[in-house]
């Protein structure tokens, strides 16, 4: 039977693991407005997050003056991530991480309200033998991989990617219109972000057995 430090030093290796497994998904998000025509004057949706749950970074403000059909993004990103392990009495290692987020509209050269408004919720998440995924409801509004139309309520990835949440105010759709789009159907376990790290977990778990045997 091997001595006491070397099933400490291989325990210490897996708790390291679960340590990183327990990190939350993250992406780089615009938002974005899709219009069908050309408005009348420049409108200026203002974004802002609202209600969160178990998210390390959930703040995002940030104007998209829209002054022609088709799609207009925020010009910067905003890093977005959850969490995923529990602390100070939360109960994030199991709870779904969610995020609001909503926009009102005004008219650029009056500052007035236009009276459109929009919001969806987002629920984030990271599960250990899938990718990381986003499924957002609310307000007609997609979230696509790049900055141009789609038709996706969920979208799936490794790593951190750019996400653009595509608000369409003046659109009236269907939730189950939207299939998923999923870039890979790799295994890995969360936090680590790289294929195969399931089997360094099970690697470390095999070490520690038979190091007590």
């Amino acid at each position: 039977m091997a001595n006491l430090s070397s099933v400490l030093r291989a325990l210490a290796a897996i708790a390291l693991l679960a340590k990183d497994a327990n990190a939350g998904t993250s992406a780089n998000v615009k938002a974005c407005v899709e219009l069908p025509t050309e408005p009348a004057s420049p409108v200026i949706y203002a974004f802002k997050n609202g209600d969160h749950h178990c998210m390390y970074e959930y703040l995002f403000e940030k104007n998209v003056t829209v002054n022609t059909a088709g799609i207009t993004c925020s010009l910067e990103s905003v890093h977005i991530s959850s969490k995923a392990s529990s602390s100070g009495g939360d109960l994030c290692a199991t709870d779904d991480s969610s995020w609001d987020l909503g926009f009102n509209a005004y008219d650029s050269a009056t500052k007035q309200p236009t009276g459109q408004t929009g919001a969806i919720s987002t629920k984030w998440n990271a599960p250990i033998l899938s990718s990381d995924h986003v499924t957002i409801s609310g307000s007609p509004a997609v979230v696509c991989s790049t900055p141009s139309d789609c038709n996706h309520q969920k979208m799936s990835w490794h790593g951190t990617p750019d996400i653009y949440f595509i608000f369409k105010p003046f659109a009236s759709v269907a939730d189950d219109e939207f299939p998923v789009e999923d870039d890979s159907a790799a295994f890995y376990i969360k936090g680590l972000k790289t294929p195969g790290a399931l089997l360094i977990v099970s690697v470390m778990a095999s070490t520690v057995i038979s190091l007590l045997w």
